[in-house]
């Protein structure tokens, strides 16, 4: 904390994903954070990035207080918490498991995969997941 509030250390976040969440955010499209990092900890990360406070982007914070990332539960809980069916829900993830989780309860999920190498791997394998290698190929009009 008193690295963040010294400006020592400063949050990176990929130009792709901050040029989407402010899209987002402009779009009135509520955005909820869902991290192992505390809600505290995610507060201070995003209100200390390169780009400035950022914190306003974003409607929620969830941890793992409300769940194990890996269990389904949690994303219902999460759901049910923000008000929405999990079905219009769009969850993100760089973690293969996290996207099963997510998926298990319906939700919409785009696994995040940015090792150019590992992005050609999976894809050319044709699994069943929608993956991406960068923020920008997210398309709101592609998801059901």
């Amino acid at each position: 904390e008193k690295g963040y509030k010294n400006g020592d250390y400063q949050a990176h976040l990929y130009e792709d994903a901050y040029q989407k969440l402010k899209l987002w955010y402009q779009n009135n499209i509520p955005i909820f954070v869902y991290s192992s990092g505390s809600v505290f900890a995610q507060k201070l990360f995003f209100s200390h990035s390169q780009y400035g406070n950022l914190i306003n982007l974003f409607s929620d914070f969830f941890d793992t207080n409300i769940g194990n990332k890996k269990d389904g539960k949690s994303y219902q809980l999460i759901a049910d918490k923000i008000g929405l069916p999990t079905s219009q829900i769009l969850f993100l993830s760089d973690i293969q498991s996290e996207i099963d989780a997510a998926k298990s309860v319906n939700m919409q999920t785009i696994w995040i995969i940015r090792d150019k190498s590992l992005f050609e791997e999976k894809i050319n394998l044709n699994l069943d997941y929608f993956i991406i290698n960068n923020f920008s190929a997210i398309d709101q009009n592609e998801l059901s």
